[in-house]
């Protein structure tokens, strides 16, 4: 696995291909579209797709590309110009990079805390069923 403190050592294009990368998302959808995003910026993070182009590039539908898209725009990680009149219909987008830093290092630590969780939870459940057990082989059987 990548260290967290080399990625934000990395700069230019790359820095956001890293990042997108170390985000541990809850769907594959929602990776593929941030790496996605990811691989077009430029050094500046901006880059310019119509959405048909986005859509034939990742084989998800529009619905899907849309709706990632808000998801990434409400956590501050992208941002869009619509139209930007360079290419037919085609938005301007720019990825936060600090932004999805904070975000890939936030759903690393959900996913710590879930993993200490659902730890603690199965050996929990274990505890319950020995004891379980334990009980029912001590009750006799009356015949």
């Amino acid at each position: 696995m990548t260290n967290v403190h080399h990625a934000h050592n990395t700069t230019g294009f790359l820095a956001y291909i890293q990042a997108a990368r170390e985000t541990m998302c809850k769907k594959p959808t929602e990776k593929l579209v941030l790496l996605y995003h990811a691989s077009n910026v430029n050094i500046n993070g901006t880059y310019f797709k119509t959405y048909a182009e986005m859509s034939a590039e990742t084989s998800l539908p529009i619905s899907q590309l849309e709706y990632w898209n808000n998801q990434f725009k409400e956590r501050g990680i992208l941002s869009w110009t619509t139209g930007s009149g360079i290419h037919a219909k085609a938005n301007t987008y720019r990825l936060n990079l600090k932004a999805l830093r904070k975000y890939a290092e936030d759903r690393k630590a959900f996913m710590v805390n879930r993993t200490k969780e659902a730890k603690a939870n199965a050996a929990e459940r274990s505890k319950r069923y020995r004891n379980r057990k334990t009980q029912t082989e001590m009750v006799p059987v009356t015949v």
